[in-house]
């Protein structure tokens, strides 16, 4: 795996979540600890916020894990700090942001 196959993923991810709804962008919000990830999507229609989501098949939801994982143990090698948290914003045009958190979660205090 390597960035761009990641964020491919996490792209993927949103648009199977979103359940052919269309928004102005989504967001996927991944808390990663060691072993696990959480993730939290929602979409913005008319400035409107709206949680999306759906039961994913279970190969999405490996995707994304690996995606997660493997963009926490690169950064980790590359800058020599953990992240915790990966927020990744999706737009209409294919575009994203992607950002990361170097707070640990309360859930994993």
């Amino acid at each position: 795996m390597n960035s761009e196959t990641a964020y491919k993923a996490f792209a993927h991810y949103l648009i199977a979540s979103a359940n052919n709804i269309e928004y102005d962008k989504m967001i996927l919000e991944l808390e990663v600890s060691e072993s696990m990830t959480r993730s939290t999507c929602w979409g913005y229609a008319n400035e409107v916020k709206k949680s999306i989501g759906k039961s994913l098949p279970s190969q999405l939801e490996g995707e994304l894990n690996r995606a997660a994982f493997f963009l926490r143990s690169n950064m980790l090698e590359m800058t020599k700090e953990c992240i915790w948290t990966i927020v990744f914003t999706l737009y209409p045009d294919n575009k994203f942001n992607i950002s990361y958190g170097y707070d640990k979660p309360e859930w994993l205090k």
